[in-house]
């Protein structure tokens, strides 16, 4: 597959500069040009951002399970979760890497030239993803502070119930299951787009919901 997209991007490549020639001459205009890029490079585009996409997973994913020895699904169960300061700490520390990586991968795809050649194309698609990024700052660091208000840690993944679920308790884990869903296809979503800082960032925030859930179990088994 990459060998394929490299070869596609040759392709695009030569195609692109034949359309920044055509709009620097003033031969097209924007929209013009737009229309045309879009038409000769989607397949590439889709091709590499996957390639990109899949590429940082295995990465990151390998040197995620090599610093926490996980050699087998099985070893997850023993992994140990991180303790309520330690985790404000990842959560918010990850939402700020979020900025960065916005400024990251807008600026990527305009040098690869997803965008019109001109000042402010760029810009109008990384603000208002920075202000999101900054008005979601809030309910992100509430949500937290609301269930880790609901858990004793730090203790290990795989801890199990030693009673059945009280009502608080299947309320809580549908909240987090539907978040913990939402973030797993989110981390699809951003493989397939290749969304380098936030495929990091996805995975390792569905590791904090798990130790959210890890911790749930284990404050409840202490108090049943």
């Amino acid at each position: 597959m990459l060998p394929y997209s490299l070869h596609v991007g040759e392709i695009a490549d030569n195609e692109l500069q034949q359309l920044l020639e055509l709009y620097y001459d003033d031969a097209i205009t924007v929209d013009e040009y737009n229309d045309k890029y879009a038409e000769c490079n989607d397949l590439y585009i889709r091709i590499q951002n996957s390639v990109n996409g899949l590429l940082t997973f295995s990465i990151f994913g390998f040197i995620f399970c090599a610093i926490l020895r996980i050699r087998h699904v099985s070893d997850f169960k023993n992994t140990k979760t991180l303790n309520k300061p330690m985790m404000y700490f990842v959560i918010n520390i990850l939402w700020a890497i979020y900025f960065v990586g916005t400024w990251f991968y807008y600026g990527y795809r305009s040098w690869r030239g997803d965008y019109s050649p001109y000042q402010d194309a760029v810009m109008l698609a990384i603000v208002p993803q920075n202000i999101f990024n900054l008005i979601y700052f809030i309910p992100l660091n509430l949500f937290y502070f609301l269930f880790l208000r609901q858990t004793e840690l730090p203790t290990t993944m795989g801890v199990e119930l030693s009673t059945p679920k009280t009502k608080k308790l299947k309320i809580l884990f549908s909240i987090l299951y539907t978040f913990i869903v939402l973030n797993i296809l989110n981390l699809i979503n951003t493989i397939i787009g290749g969304d380098h800082f936030s495929i990091i960032i996805t995975t390792l925030y569905i590791y904090t919901l798990f130790s959210l859930r890890a911790g749930i179990i284990k404050k409840h088994n202490e108090l049943t």
